[in-house]
């Protein structure tokens, strides 16, 4: 019996809507999951909950290879449905290779499983938003820790569990609760062979390090892809926006505006001051661009329970704690059922990991980039290092040579954001987060601008002037929190 069911029978909850959107895999196909439908192909088992979407990978031949889970737009700017088809013969080993570029170019939160008679693989989305963890013991892979073993958590001694789930630490560099489970990493597909992680991206011809013709001409590039992804999923889901005083959600109004028609609504949370002002700026920029807008308020009832801690920490795997947990009703409060778009990726864009002294460093010191792990902000840095310093450099040594200078931005989207963001996605499941600015194209052309040009905001600028003319008027959050005036007649 998998953890995830004897802690359910012990506590009686409804097994389905307690681990909603996650998922398992399994060599051995005796495993019981309560109302969960089991899908077998060659060798492996998943299974999935009977109301969770699990779409079928098909070859051009109409032989189902694998499965498709959580939400894609693929490089062609298509909506992955059910079926997803690679359109090769995979029964040729030789259009492997093809087929796996296919998958590189899906933007999204997704996990793509192959169970192919040559072909045993799991490929995840480029930041390892759709979490995903495995246990070589028991040839298991799954979404997260109580479904990944048999037996009680064994808890990580590198780690202290009461300072994970306050938020004070992170899991990082494949660590998670439990000594026995590994994190997939993301750009590695999982060998379901031999349970090793191998690259896939960057490969030794992906050019990050300087733009082919321009910075205008990525930007360019950057903002029509967004603007098809987020065309894409709107024509195909439902889809609603969160909205804030950032660049973030303003860059994806402005590159999706001529799709803003197909959102359901916009909305932002409010429970301190900050929030307050994002929230205000929101509602100005909803009302300007033709999206309803909703408010989701904190008020005293939305107060987290420890019912409510316990339910994130096990749906999460007791993998990420901190703030999180305490918004869990105000998360809970939006309307459900839709597909949520988010924008941190897009931090890439401000090379806010950098800073100026090695932002033109052709090979970031071991030190800086495993501060910006945020493993332990506490300790002191030299012991943080010495303990993780080897397995960041052996990370590290997996890039070719032409991603070595833009290792701290692969940091970030391999081991800082999964870590982070990634392992809270299912702890609220009412709505499917995803981040339209998460695909490997569209980070490309981010890293290839310089960090000291990110880093002074330069392209940011070019797209809200390229994009957002019409919300020029319209201050930042940083700019009202200063004087708290400037909405006054905007908001009138």
């Amino acid at each position: 019996m998998i953890l995830a069911d004897s802690f359910i029978s012990k506590k009686k909850f409804d097994f389905n809507s307690y681990f909603s959107g996650q998922y398992m895999l399994a060599k051995n196909p005796a495993h019981k999951i309560p109302d969960w439908h089991a899908h077998r192909l060659v060798n492996w088992t998943l299974w999935r909950a009977k109301d969770d979407k699990t779409k079928r990978v098909m070859d051009k031949n109409n032989n189902q290879i694998g499965w498709f889970l959580g939400e894609g737009v693929a490089k062609s700017g298509a909506y992955v449905g059910d079926p997803y088809i690679l359109p090769y013969d995979m029964a040729d080993p030789k259009n492997w290779q093809q087929a796996e570029l296919e998958i590189e170019g899906i933007a999204g939160r997704y996990v793509v499983i192959i169970d192919a008679p040559e072909i045993q693989r799991v490929y995840g989305d480029p930041v390892g938003d759709f979490s995903t963890v495995y246990n070589k013991d028991e040839a298991i892979v799954a979404s997260t820790t109580l479904l990944a073993l048999t037996r009680e958590i064994e808890w990580n001694p590198l780690f202290d569990r009461m300072r994970i789930l306050s938020g004070e630490m992170h899991f990082s560099l494949q660590e998670t609760p439990d000594v026995a489970l590994k994190r997939a990493l993301p750009n590695h597909y999982l060998c379901l062979n031999t349970f090793e992680c191998v690259r896939h991206w960057p490969r030794a011809d992906t050019r990050l390090f300087r733009p082919q013709i321009s910075m205008e001409e990525n930007l360019d590039e950057v903002s029509q892809r967004l603007s098809d992804i987020v065309g894409a999923l709107a024509r195909s889901q439902k889809v609603i926006l969160p909205l804030s005083g950032g660049y973030d959600s303003r860059n994806i109004v402005g590159a999706a505006k001529e799709h803003l028609k197909h959102l359901q609504f916009s909305f932002s949370h409010q429970f301190h001051k900050m929030s307050r002002i994002d929230a205000d700026i929101a509602a100005i920029i909803s009302k300007r661009v033709g999206v309803p807008f909703k408010l989701i308020a904190f008020d005293a009832s939305m107060k987290h329970s420890h019912d409510d801690r316990m339910r994130y920490f096990n749906r999460t795997g007791y993998a990420d704690g901190g703030i999180a947990v305490r918004i869990t009703r105000l998360e809970q409060a939006v309307p459900g059922n839709m597909l949520s778009l988010r924008g941190n990726v897009m931090e890439l864009l401000r090379a806010n990991q950098w800073s100026g002294r090695f932002a033109s460093s052709e090979k970031p010191v071991t030190h800086f980039g495993i501060k910006r792990l945020l493993i332990d902000r506490a300790a002191p840095l030299f012991d943080v290092v010495d303990q993780w310093g080897e397995k960041y450099e052996a990370w590290r040594d997996t890039l070719p040579e032409s991603a070595m200078r833009r290792s701290i931005d692969l940091a970030f989207a391999e081991h800082l954001l999964p870590n982070t963001l990634g392992v809270r996605h299912f702890g609220n499941v009412n709505n499917f987060v995803m981040n339209p600015f998460s695909d490997r194209r569209i980070m490309q052309l981010c890293m290839q601008i310089p960090p000291t040009v990110r880093k002074a905001n330069i392209p940011n600028q070019y797209l809200l002037k390229r994009n957002c003319g019409h919300l020029s008027d319209i201050p930042f959050q940083r700019s009202v929190a200063s004087d708290g005036t400037l909405l006054d007649k905007l908001a009138g």
